[in-house]
């Protein structure tokens, strides 16, 4: 009777390793699956309305009917937490945009059907990470159709720039030749621009 007692509580005390191993296994693989949607959300950037993909960038299709992009414009210098609105210039029919790093496990999908567009250009809007984990990094772009086809990618080389931080933040950046200035007018009216670099309160 007591070899039967002890055969039973070993059973059972196997068992609850057993489950209680499984169990922090499975919470080590959540962890590790996360790990590179969340070093990419976290060190370089996220995308509004976009899935994510814990896989590798989706190879190019060799047919003669995947889609095509015509040409990709967006700024090359980008601050820590602005935006970065990409223009994907295409007359393709399209599923979605695929956007990744180079060298980065992992891709964003953004549906055309979320997107800003018109019949000849896609936009697509980068939020960019307070701490982004590089100086420069490449972005890597695709469209993919219905069919499952996939574009020859594209990719686009940006470079951190530094910019002045205080309580309050505004920065303006642009991919253009054009002189583009930025005004800020202060509560008492006062105005900031490149003629006035500094208020009266030190703003």
């Amino acid at each position: 009777m007591k070899k039967n007692k002890l055969f039973i509580l070993l059973t059972f005390f196997s068992l609850s390793l057993a489950v209680v191993f499984t169990a922090c296994k499975k919470d080590k693989d959540d962890d590790s699956n996360n790990q590179t949607e969340n070093l990419i959300a976290k060190s370089y950037f996220t995308i509004e309305n976009s899935g994510y993909q814990n896989a590798a960038f989706p190879a190019e299709s060799t047919s003669g009917n995947a889609p095509v992009i015509d040409a990709i414009n967006g700024n090359t210098s980008i601050l820590e937490g602005g935006s970065n609105p990409i223009s994907i210039n295409t007359t393709s029919s399209i599923k979605e945009v695929l956007i990744g790093v180079q060298g980065i496990q992992g891709y964003y999908t953004v549906p055309a059907n979320l997107l800003k567009s018109t019949s000849d250009y896609q936009l697509v809007v980068l939020l960019f990470s307070q701490t982004l984990e590089k100086e420069s990094f490449v972005i890597v772009f695709a469209l993919r159709d219905n069919a499952g086809l996939v574009s020859t990618w594209e990719t686009i080389t940006v470079t951190r720039i530094t910019a002045g931080t205080g309580t309050l933040q505004v920065s303006c950046s642009w991919d253009q030749p054009n002189d583009v200035d930025l005004h800020l007018v202060e509560p008492n009216t006062e105005e900031i621009y490149y003629g006035m670099e500094q208020s009266a309160n030190g703003g």
